[in-house]
């Protein structure tokens, strides 16, 4: 047997998937250059906003969350760095003061 996990109960589809994969870009790339520039463009723009779509937006509830947590976090660091900075630079000028 070849698989690796042939004996972990996984089923191998294809034993080499590379060169599917090459070919698969290759007629891709020969159908794109047939399109004109405008049209690849359009093509583009048009892959773009069905992909949006396909994109699950937060709500404005959880949006309003979540920037308050990011708010509160920053601070809380800016906070530590700051008391780090004065405990740090204390101690520099305590030694060479």
């Amino acid at each position: 047997s070849v698989s690796k996990t042939e004996g972990w109960g996984f089923e191998s589809l294809r034993a080499c998937k590379t060169n599917y994969l090459i070919g698969c870009y290759r007629e891709r790339f020969k159908m794109s250059e047939k399109l004109s520039f405008v049209d690849r463009i359009k093509k583009f723009f048009e892959e773009v906003y069905r992909e949006f779509n396909k994109v699950n937006w937060p709500d404005h509830e959880k949006l309003m969350n979540s920037t308050f947590v990011v708010i509160v976090i920053s601070v809380i660091f800016t906070l530590f760095i700051y008391l780090a900075d004065i405990l740090v630079s204390t101690g520099v000028q305590w030694i060479y003061g």
